[in-house]
């Protein structure tokens, strides 16, 4: 049975993961389809808010 990761190892992991999560983020065809979902999503709210 593997041993369990050590606090440091944990915490390595976890910037790892930060890491690669913020490079992800960074990428210009991430930002545009988070953009897009924005959009779309503010378009369904205005739409909602007119129903009213």
């Amino acid at each position: 049975m593997p041993a369990e990761p050590t606090e440091a190892e944990r915490v390595a992991e976890l910037h790892r993961q930060a890491a690669a999560d913020y490079a992800k983020a960074q990428d210009p065809a991430t930002q545009a389809a988070a953009s897009d979902q924005l959009a779309l999503a503010r378009a369904h709210g205005n739409e909602q808010g007119g129903t009213r």
